[in-house]
């Protein structure tokens, strides 16, 4: 089973579930999780997995992105991609989505 957080920590930013009570210095990192469970013959032994990986950051193009997308092809996973300017934040809020699959 990977462990989410621990891999996003290893581009070196801070990682928050979901938010962080104070903010850290941009850029960071902030991840959400949905979890479908399924399988067969009575068994749910298989889980999908689906992510929303969302970066931070003064501008788009930026080093951390590459970081994250080099993780994202490090496991080969599919993904997109969307960048939007937060105005109320003054920064680039970066999205990407992944989904896979690991058996229980």
């Amino acid at each position: 089973m990977l462990d989410v957080k621990t891999w996003l920590e290893t581009t070196g930013l801070d990682v928050g579930y979901v938010s962080f009570e104070s903010p850290p210095p941009l850029p960071y990192i902030v991840y959400m999780e949905d979890v479908d469970c399924f399988g067969s013959d009575f068994s749910n032994d298989l889980v999908d997995r689906s992510f929303s990986v969302e970066l931070y950051s003064r501008k788009p193009g930026s080093n951390a992105e590459n970081l994250i997308e080099a993780l994202l092809d490090e496991k080969a996973f599919n993904y997109t991609k969307n960048t939007m300017w937060l105005s109320s934040e003054r920064c680039h809020m970066t999205v990407y989505n992944f989904t896979f699959t690991e058996r229980k």
